[in-house]
Formats: structure tokens, sequence, C-alpha cells
């Protein structure tokens, strides 16, 4: 059993070799754990945190692509919610960290 995530996750963007960024992920989700939202895979569609390197240039991420971490089983709308077993590949150069996973209160089969 996994913890769902939600809004009050704490996710770091990994870029390169000098730092990590928060990601803050909103969702609009009906399904709540302790008033919070939890995410679900559009949650991750359209990028608008910061996720680059604390020590570069930087910017917003361009791309942001899930690829584990989708519950089968739980789903809000026909859509599955993120678990804490979420991995991801950011663009432009970067690895999704979970610190936590804002809850731990609803636990689901991954």
């Amino acid at each position: 059993m996994e913890d769902v995530l939600t809004t009050e996750a704490k996710l770091l963007c990994g870029a390169l070799a000098t730092g990590h960024a928060l990601i803050g992920v909103k969702s609009t989700a009906a399904l709540t754990v302790n008033g919070k939202p939890v995410l679900v895979k559009s949650s991750f569609r359209s990028p608008d945190f910061p996720c680059a390197n604390q020590g570069s240039a930087g910017g917003k991420c361009s791309t942001f692509s899930l690829t584990a971490g989708t519950s089968t089983v739980l789903k809000v709308n026909n859509e599955p919610v993120v678990l804490a077993t979420i991995a991801a590949t950011i663009g432009p150069a970067g690895t999704l960290i979970k610190v936590d996973a804002g809850q731990s209160i609803l636990h689901v089969k991954s």
C-alpha cells in the first residue's frame, strides 16, 4: 500500500548536481485528505513550477513526464491518483525526488 500524494506533498527537482528546487503542484481534485486535494495525473501535465538547478540560469520546467507512480485502482473523475512511488523525468535536465507524500492517512494499492 502506498500513500496518495496531495498538494502538500514535498517534491524536489534534482537538476544537474548543485541544488534542488521545491515543486509546488496544484490540483482541483474532488477527493481531499485533511482538506488538501489529492494529486492526479493531469496535475503534472502543464509544468508551471521552478525546477531549475539553483546554481544555473535556470527557468521553469519545459517538460514533465511521469514514468511511474499512478494508481491502477483509485481514480478521481476517471483519472488515476498519484502515489508515493512517483517517478518522473523533468526537462531540460532533471529528475524527480519525492521527500514527503503530504499525508499518511490514505493508502492505495499501486
